[in-house]
């Protein structure tokens, strides 16, 4: 066992820390004692100056809002990955992220307008109306332009909301994304 004891000479105006240890006196005059507490000052800072640092960049990530890109490949038919990118897109968006639902190969037929949406569903929701919801929440809907073309799809045909990209604005889309997830 260990006991620190510190004590003030006012004679000689030292301070003494006396340590003991297993029935060991072991006295420290001030210079000691003051290069003693100096070191573990350090040690303290060095070890907890690491910590807080991290913790207060880990802060300011928690209040910025992170950019989200939910990629669909499928869509009339999946509609399953269909409705869960939708929902996915639209719960992030109501927790403060920005959300790009990007569309390419099959799924850039959700953002068709000619296709009758309002007669399909998933496990009774309609994808209309889950597309529609999404994009009035704040999301965006980046449709790939070459898999648009492939489909015959051109940016009259878009349903509201939905932009047909370009190599520049998928490139960047893609590269500013904190996450993505595929659908």
């Amino acid at each position: 066992m260990v006991i620190f004891l510190l004590h003030f000479n006012r004679d000689n105006k030292h301070f003494y820390i006396q340590i003991f240890n297993n029935n060991e006196d072991i006295m420290m005059k001030s210079n000691v004692l003051r290069s003693w507490l100096i070191l573990m000052v350090a040690m303290l800072a060095l070890t907890l100056g690491p910590i807080t640092a991290s913790h207060a960049e880990g802060e300011s990530d928690k209040n910025k809002a992170q950019n989200i890109v939910v990629h669909l490949g499928q869509a009339t038919n999946d509609l399953h990955s269909a409705h869960m990118a939708l929902r996915i897109g639209t719960n992030l968006l109501q927790h403060r992220a920005k959300v790009t639902l990007f569309l390419d190969r099959e799924g850039v037929r959700l953002a068709d307008s000619r296709i009758p949406w309002e007669n399909l569903t998933w496990a009774g929701n309609n994808i209309a109306d889950e597309f529609d919801e999404f994009v009035n929440t704040g999301g965006k809907v980046l449709v790939c332009p070459g898999c648009a073309a492939d489909a015959g799809i051109t940016a009259s045909d878009l349903r509201p909301g939905a932009t047909l990209g370009n190599s520049d604005s998928v490139a960047k889309t893609l590269l500013r994304a904190d996450k993505i997830i595929d659908y």
